[in-house]
């Protein structure tokens, strides 16, 4: 590719006047010079504009630094302000904490009356608990007191607690909840002299094994169980039915409950026992004792069938009442099937062992549980700190307001 040069054109319009062409040639050459003189290095130009980029450049390099010096003190300064809300919120939950757990123990001990002593170990034994079961202090303090309340020992109160917190993370209903399905179903079931930690066992192992979940268990229970124990209904036995029904009416565990409360009171019924043994079931036995009733329904399904419908509808009224006869015909379809839920339901809990610890221990292995127990042991370490530091303090300045306000109250009334 050829360069080209460029190239300017001057017009001169004197022509025939050779010495202007001259003077105009003389004139152009000067320029010329000039002008390359002007542009060359160390020229005037160079001097005009080279000067002032230096000066700017080195204007902005200053300018970064003095930036970047303030920038270090805006991040000193949000350091130093971070650290300083970070002491003052760690005295504030210090104090937080002193003050809570001072009050739920104090809550406690009002009711269990236990020395200083023992009152710390069981303070202790609490937060251990709320490490086991994924709960905070505040929550397992709610259940201890109101398992202390029911006038039980320490041991017992603990163990009850743990239990009816893992029945709370198992289940998904709150601790009062929880401590009022699982006494409910202790002093209901009080002849089979179970454990809390038997119970939950159960409610666990079945809800794994049926579509019947351990909040659906516990609610029903907790409206059923005095009326399942009047009719010799086993707490096993129990909740095989419920898982029965739930599973084939998905209705739920409060309307479940209240249908077999229904249901059993009625069966114990004069004109309800004389309609059965018209029927050929038998309702008591030798002794003239009432038979087990979920002996006496079973009996009852199988024959149910096979009634005219006009006696099939009298018969369910009388024992189910208008509104609970679909629950109990649902019950009576899976009682007399082959492979009954009531069967394997019951099965499944008369084999269980220690399903729910097991799995409350699977779910402690989560990073939410970890949490929790970091959590609960700065709780702890804060309460034992201000204990020792915060806590005199502030009873003194506390008990002094309140004395000077006692005495500012006396002088006046003096006054008048």
């Amino acid at each position: 590719m050829a360069i080209t040069t460029p190239t300017a054109e001057v017009r001169v319009r004197t022509v025939t006047d050779k010495p202007s062409l001259r003077r105009a040639e003389k004139d152009i050459t000067d320029a010329l010079n000039r002008v390359e003189k002007l542009s060359s290095k160390g020229g005037l130009i160079s001097k005009a504009y080279t000067q002032p980029l230096g000066k700017i450049t080195g204007a902005v390099g200053e300018f970064e630094k003095s930036l970047e010096a303030s920038n270090a003190r805006v991040i000193a300064f949000t350091a130093s302000a971070g650290v300083l809300m970070g002491v003052t919120r760690a005295f504030q939950e210090m104090a937080k904490a002193t003050v809570e757990v001072e009050k739920s123990l104090k809550d406690i001990n009002v009711i269990m009356g236990a020395s200083s002593r023992n009152l710390q170990k069981f303070g202790a034994e609490l937060f251990k608990v709320a490490n086991e079961t994924g709960q905070s202090f505040y929550e397992v303090s709610k259940a201890a007191t109101e398992f202390a309340r029911q006038g039980l020992s320490m041991e017992k109160t603990l163990r009850r607690t743990r239990d009816a917190l893992i029945l709370t993370r198992l289940s998904g209903m709150d601790a009062a909840e929880s401590v009022n399905a699982l006494t409910a179903a202790i002093n209901s079931f009080s002849s089979s002299a179970l454990t809390s930690t038997q119970i939950i066992n159960r409610l666990a192992n079945v809800d794994a094994a049926f579509a019947v979940s351990t909040q659906d268990l516990a609610e029903a229970i907790r409206r059923v169980g005095s009326s399942a124990d009047s009719v010799n209904v086993s707490f096993n036995e129990m909740i095989a039915v419920v898982t029965s029904v739930q599973q084939t009416t998905a209705r739920g565990g409060n309307v479940i409950g209240n249908s077999l409360k229904t249901i059993f009171t009625r069966i114990q019924r004069t004109e309800v026992i004389d309609q059965m043994k018209r029927l050929g079931v038998t309702v008591k036995n030798a002794q003239g004792e009432m038979r087990p009733a979920m002996k006496v329904l079973s009996d009852f399904a199988k024959v149910y069938d096979k009634l005219n419908p006009t006696l099939k509808a009298s018969t369910a009224e009388m024992i189910g009442g208008v509104y609970q006869m679909n629950i109990l015909k649902a019950m009576l379809k899976d009682l007399k099937s082959g492979y009954s839920t009531y069967s394997n339901a019951l099965d499944v809990a008369n084999n269980s062992t220690d399903e729910a610890i097991q799995r409350n221990k699977e779910l402690n292995k989560t990073l939410s549980a970890l949490i929790n127990e970091s959590i609960q042991n700065l709780t702890g370490m804060g309460a034992e700190i201000g204990k020792m530091t915060l806590e005199p303090l502030f009873k003194r300045i506390l008990e002094g307001f309140n004395s000077l306000k006692k005495e500012s109250t006396v002088s006046k009334k003096g006054l008048l």
